[in-house]
């Protein structure tokens, strides 16, 4: 094993619990903290509270070094624009990767990116395939590897998937590891030790920045033991977590209800998902302690999130990207800062914040400071226990359908959150580009959290206010995005997608064999600019 790595940051001075980031990062001939970004993939914000040690022992203990955003949201509810989130500091409306067939946008500054530029050495690690490098997210990274069982292999199997215009057939071939039996986490583990290896090696100096990806909280739910009958040791049922997606014992949308899982099996599959995070908790608590063997963690950047959540029948669906309900919207979220930079972390905040705000929080942090693309704000005040800007966190979501004539009709659901109330509106956009209201509804959010009842459809009170609000942000967004420099969107077509058909297919993110798994974006009327303004129906009467 390599020697402890130097701490960073160590002379930097507090005041009364003050942040005194200049003193650590502003210097440009002093050091830098260590970036640490942890993702763990379909989390819901309730499954990961940083406040239940049976659950997740490892990451409720670590918590204590920092602040919990209990009201943290995803841009969407889906890994690659959620992702895109993370790695830009701007929500989907923005950035515009809101189907599979679009990459980042090369002009649009990355978090790795940023950090390379800045002398860190960066490493990331990824164990689900809208991860892929070819999105965008391998820029800035001296190294991205792909940390499934034999990705390396699998990675070359893919480019030469990719590079000849054939799909790419692993999961056809070995359906066990696409529906989840492929374990990740440790791999995840294993490989940032590597990682660290070749950075001391190359320059031990230099502060790191490592993402690392766990993507087992995912379904299938098949945790190894004895995570398997932790959270439900009396069951004594037929259900399990595999083939969760296709089991028409849990869904057959055939049927009507499309439920068919009873309650006492659905509390089964639940545990077994809870299961699958605590298991991915051990792993990341083994990352942890890996970090600190090597002094990576003496005076870190840490964050720990997710990408979006999961529905267990909530609203009567399964899984994710099907809705932007509370189960799939919101996530956790842990911000440890340097322990140069805040002396006493507050250890709560309720400030509603999104996976816009990693970035720039990482990058003030680290004293280097936004970058202006970022739509993002710092949640520095938020560490030391002051406000931060209130704005509505808005999350979408993109689908379309192929009518008759081989036209495109276009699906996008809307989301307008505070604490304290939710928007949610459906549009649905013509082949000819006009705009159709589908719906809306408004949640009273502490009256009715689980959002079981609408507080009044598109001409009610609480839906005009929303939709307000939801307006208000998107044109804020709207003019953020005008500012921003653009590739043109034919060249952020990618046919990475269509390559991964099959394993795509197998984890169910496809329905048929016949389903176009690229979303077609030259077909969108607006392309991947925000929408236009939609006015209220009222409005338009």
């Amino acid at each position: 094993m390599s020697a402890p790595r130097r701490p960073r940051c160590a002379g930097a001075l507090l005041l009364g619990g003050a942040l005194l980031l200049a003193a650590c990062a502003d210097a440009p001939a002093g050091p830098r903290p260590n970036v640490i970004v942890i993702s763990l993939d379909t989390v819901r914000a309730d499954a990961l509270t940083f406040r239940d040690a049976e659950r997740a022992p490892r990451l409720t203990a670590f918590a204590g070094r920092g602040t919990v955003f209990t009201q943290a949201t995803s841009g969407s509810s889906w890994t690659l624009p959620a992702h895109v989130q993370l790695f830009t500091g701007c929500p989907p409306t923005v950035h515009g990767v809101e189907s599979d067939d679009v990459v980042i946008d090369p002009l649009l500054p990355t978090l790795p990116e940023v950090l390379k530029g800045a002398g860190y050495a960066t490493g990331g690690l990824f164990t689900g395939w809208y991860l892929e490098g070819g999105y965008g997210f391998a820029r800035g990274f001296d190294a991205y590897e792909n940390a499934m069982t034999d990705g390396d292999e699998l990675a070359r199997a893919f480019q030469e998937a990719l590079e000849s215009g054939s799909t790419f057939q692993s999961a056809t071939a070995d359906k066990e590891r696409a529906a989840h039996a492929d374990v990740t986490s440790r791999n995840v583990v294993e490989r940032a030790a590597a990682m660290l290896d070749r950075f001391e090696q190359a320059d031990p100096d230099a502060p790191v920045f490592l993402f690392a990806h766990f993507f087992d909280p995912h379904f299938d739910y098949v945790p190894p033991p004895p995570y398997d009958t932790m959270f439900d040791p009396d069951y004594q049922g037929t259900i399990d977590g595999r083939e969760f997606w296709f089991n028409e014992r849990i869904y057959d949308d055939s049927k009507s209800p499309a439920r068919q899982i009873g309650d006492r099996d659905l509390e089964h599959v639940v545990a077994l998902y809870h299961g699958e995070v605590a298991w991915t908790d051990s792993a990341v608590g083994d990352l942890l302690d890996l970090l600190e063997e090597r002094g990576v963690l003496d005076d870190a950047v840490v964050v720990i999130t997710s990408d979006h959540g999961e529905e267990f029948f909530e609203h009567a669906g399964r899984g994710h990207r099907q809705h932007l309900f509370e189960e799939v919207l919101r996530v956790p979220l842990l911000v440890v800062p340097p322990a140069s930079a805040v002396a006493d972390p507050a250890s709560l905040s309720d400030a509603p914040v999104s996976l816009s705000d990693v970035a720039p929080t990482v990058l003030d942090l680290a004293g280097l400071g936004a970058e202006k693309s970022m739509y993002g704000l710092s949640l520095v005040p938020a560490l030391s226990g002051r406000p931060v800007e209130l704005r509505p966190q808005i999350g979408s979501l993109y689908r379309y359908e192929v009518v008759t004539d081989g036209s495109y009709r276009h699906f996008l659901l809307h989301v307008a959150r505070t604490p304290r109330r939710s928007l949610t509106r459906s549009l649905v956009v013509e082949p000819d580009g006009r705009i159709r209201v589908q719906g809306a509804m408004a949640h009273d959010l502490r009256a009715d959290p689980f959002q079981q009842r609408s507080d009044g459809g598109a001409d009610s009170a609480a839906a005009r206010e929303g939709w307000r609000e939801l307006e208000d942000e998107l044109d804020r967004m709207r003019a953020h995005h005008a500012h921003l420099r653009h590739t043109p969107a034919r060249e952020r077509k990618t046919g990475i997608a269509d390559t991964l058909a099959g394993d795509l297919r197998a984890l169910g993110y496809l329905d048929s064999e016949t389903e176009d798994p690229g979303l077609r974006t030259e077909h969108l009327p607006w392309g991947l600019a925000p929408l236009p303004r939609v006015p209220h129906p009222a409005e338009a009467r």
